[in-house]
């Protein structure tokens, strides 16, 4: 039998593949993997350590966007707080030419923190905080719906939507149900 018969003979491919083909893998794979696990290993190592600097810059670039926003932060803080008036204060116009407003207290506030609920045409106008407390939207309801949620309210609530209702709207149906109630 000469070569070429041997390496088209059915039983020679069979057992190449099924013999010497694994045999000779393992024995390459055995050379390789070393050299395959020090790939592997730079390759991670390379990846990890750019992650590191990358993430240690942005964590630095990050600290000083925030150390430069802080101030702004705490300034809107301290306007916020400031505009904070207690429910059922009058807020009155300062006559100042910045517009700003007052309360009871003599707290003043700037006109770009005080809203339009403060004015009307220049009179005091009753915060209307602790009524929006008493019953959510209050100042978008009917006086028929107000009215229907008012026999639910302990007397102190009432007191404050009756001033909040003289002040403001004036709505006589709301008036005479909580003097009603608060006479009971």
């Amino acid at each position: 039998m000469n070569e070429s018969d041997q390496t088209n003979n059915p039983l020679r491919k069979l057992l190449d593949a099924l013999i010497y083909l694994p045999v000779g893998a393992g024995i390459a794979l055995s050379r390789e993997i070393p050299k395959l696990e020090d790939i592997g290993r730079q390759r991670v190592n390379s990846v990890t350590t750019n992650a590191r600097v990358i993430g240690q810059f942005a964590v630095q670039i990050g600290s000083g966007e925030v150390k430069k926003l802080i101030p702004k932060a705490v300034k809107s803080a301290e306007g916020l707080i400031g505009s904070i008036t207690i429910p059922g204060t009058v807020v009155k116009d300062t006559g100042r030419s910045d517009g700003s407003v007052s309360n009871q207290a003599g707290s003043v506030y700037r006109n770009d923190i005080a809203t339009d609920r403060y004015k009307a045409n220049g009179k005091p106008v009753m915060d209307n905080g602790a009524v929006n407390l008493i019953i959510s939207g209050y100042d978008n309801l009917a006086a028929s719906q107000v009215v229907r949620r008012l026999s639910s309210l302990d007397k102190n609530a009432l007191s404050e939507i009756r001033k909040y209702e003289i002040t403001t709207k004036h709505r006589q149906t709301i008036i005479s149900k909580v003097d009603q109630l608060l006479n009971k």
